[in-house]
Formats: C-alpha cells, structure tokens, sequence
C-alpha cells in the first residue's frame, strides 16, 4: 500500500491513515479467506480420491463461482475505499488556503460584517466566538460543540475541528485564562455529586493538546454558572451580572453587581467596561449593552451598543480582541464583527482606559 503523506491537521492524517488501513485489511480478510475455503475444498478433494474424477467439472464449476464472489467483492471494497478517499481529499482540497491575522479576513468598518462566511459562519448554528490572546487559536460553538481553530508556524490556519474535549455533551460559551494554557466552558456533562445539571468545566493545555476536563473547583456557589468570562486578574464574571473576585490564590465569596443585570457577559482583559445581553424596550429582543467601570470602582448605567450593532433579531456572546480592536457577537445564530471604535465612541468623557 502507498503512503501518502497530507501537510494538514493531525486529525485528518489520522482519518485518511485509519480509512487506508481499514480498506486494506478488508481486502486481505477477503483474499485469505477466499484462499482458506480453496485450501480446504482442496483438501477434501484429495482425500476422496473415488470421485475425483465424477465431480471435476462440478469443482471446476464451483471455483469459477468462488471467484467471481471474491472480485465482487473487492469491486465493492476498493469502490467503498475510493468514496471514502475521495470525500477526505474533497474536505482537504475545499478548505483554502488561510493566512493573517483574524483568518485572512479583511477587517470590518463601522458595520458589523458576517466573520469568515462558509469557514466559521455556516448554515449550521455558530456562536460564542473567542480568540487567544496571542491570536492564534479561535474558540466557537456549532450544534452544540466547542470548535477549535489553530494556526500553524507558517502563518496559517488549520480548518476547523471539534475540540478534543467536547462533541459528546452539550458544552457551551468557552473562554480562555488569562495566560491562554486554560478553557473554561459550560458543559451539561455528569458530574459525581453534583446536582446541577449545567455547570463549569476547565480543560489545561498540555503539550499542544488538551486535558479531560474536570469541574472548576474553588467557587463557592450553589447556582447554575453558564457563561464565564475572565480579567486578566483571574476575576471571573458570570450571568447575573456576578464576580467572583480571585485573590491569593482562591476565589472569593460571589458578589452581584449593583444596577447590573443580563447573561452572558464579556470583561474586558483590564475591567474597564463589561458587554453582556439583557431585553431592551427599543427592539422588545435580546440587546447588547455596556456598562464602564469608573475609577471608584463604581460600574455605570448601562448603554446600548446602538442600531448598527442591535437589531430585532437576537444578539448576544460578546467578544473583544485582546487588542481592543474589535467587537465579536452572535446574531440569527451567526457571528459578526464590527470595529470596537464604536465602544470608545460610547464611553463616558472622562472615563478613559484602565
């Protein structure tokens, strides 16, 4: 058999090596399985030496058969083995060639623009985009599993896969630690002693993969955590709005902001301002709003993100760029982005970054 070699992810390397295998070893159970029957038939026929003679043309007969059922079914082996082949090598030859930052995509304006149509917005249901801090590996949720992009040495970028922590239960919203080497997710998978049936889960990076992961543990709460997102200090936020403040090493008890309330919020990597969904009056849906933290720690009333950015439609699970650049969200189970200057247009005089 000849190995070819396919510069892409690991995973696909192992789809076409196992898909080889599977082929050859079918063919091979076929061909000695064929040649054991032959030995055998052959065996009896010497042994009965009496009717040699009276049943050649019936044994003649009968092998002509024989083979004909083992081409046949070759015929559909290697037929099988060339749909399969060419389906992986289809996936590999439709995926282009990607490169740059934010997968090649040319940056958006004012308008919030589709990100990366027919790559991570498909007609299959996309949502809760994150970035590494380095930008090089993008977090996003379709049907219900956490999706992983990386980027290789080169510049480029690997096609999509299911993380290798999730596709079996319904996992949702992850985010990334501060350092990136953590990914924090809501997962509705068994966990032993807990009532709950959604609640956190953290997988750490190790040696370019990632570990199975296990339940946050430290966080003193009895109630159901969906959509984490972490500061840079460790601060973990939560629907609610909550926050759970990450001191000395341990989380302290939860504390709920004042005059804050919505799901799935977004800090900002400095807590300088928050991003989270809550029904607005304007649009009678799911909006985003702002809120800016001021320097008395005190957070400030809450501000639409506007009419470009807020629809009837649903919006939610906002993101920005480590960088400040720009604004990810979710809409009509699709993910957008837009320039995160509509953010700084939106901030308070005075309330300048932290």
């Amino acid at each position: 058999m000849v190995k070819i070699s396919i510069p892409q992810h690991r995973n696909q390397h192992r789809s076409f090596h196992l898909m080889a295998s599977t082929c050859f070893i079918a063919q091979v159970e076929i061909s000695t399985g064929s040649r054991q029957k032959s030995s055998k038939n052959s065996g009896r026929r010497n042994g009965n030496t009496n009717n040699r003679f009276s049943g050649k043309m019936k044994i003649k007969k009968d092998g002509v058969m024989k083979r004909k059922v083992k081409m046949k079914k070759l015929a559909i082996v290697s037929s099988v083995c060339a749909l399969m082949a060419a389906s992986i090598f289809s996936q590999l030859a439709d995926f282009p060639k990607l490169t740059g930052p934010y997968l090649g995509q040319k940056p958006p304006g004012m308008t919030p623009e589709i990100f990366a149509p027919g790559i991570v917005s498909t007609r299959a249901d996309e949502s809760a985009l994150e970035i590494s801090a380095a930008g090089n590996e993008i977090l996003f949720i379709r049907k219900n599993s956490i999706m992983l992009i990386t980027r290789n040495g080169d510049g480029t970028w690997n096609k999509p896969v299911t993380a290798p922590f999730s596709g079996e239960f319904i996992d949702d919203e992850p985010c990334y630690s501060p350092d990136g080497n953590k990914i924090y997710f809501m997962s509705r998978r068994p966990s032993a002693g807990s009532k709950i049936v959604s609640n956190l889960w953290v997988s750490e990076r190790n040696n370019n993969t990632w570990t199975e992961p296990v339940p946050v543990s430290g966080i003193a709460y009895n109630k159901l955590l969906h959509a984490p997102t972490i500061a840079a200090n460790g601060n973990i936020y939560d629907t609610g709005i909550i926050r759970f403040k990450y001191s000395a090493g341990k989380y302290l008890a939860v504390e709920r902001l004042p005059s804050l309330t919505g799901v799935g919020p977004f800090i900002f990597p400095d807590e300088s301002y928050i991003i989270f969904s809550k029904r607005s009056q304007e649009t009678n849906s799911m909006d985003l709003f702002i809120s800016f933290q001021q320097k008395d720690g005190v957070w400030s009333n809450a501000f639409s993100l506007g009419k470009e950015i807020n629809t009837q439609a649903l919006e939610g699970n906002s993101f920005v760029t480590a960088d400040g650049k720009y604004l990810f969200f979710s809409r009509k189970f699709d993910i957008f982005w837009v320039s995160a200057k509509i953010i700084e247009d939106l901030r308070p005089q005075g309330l300048g970054a932290k």
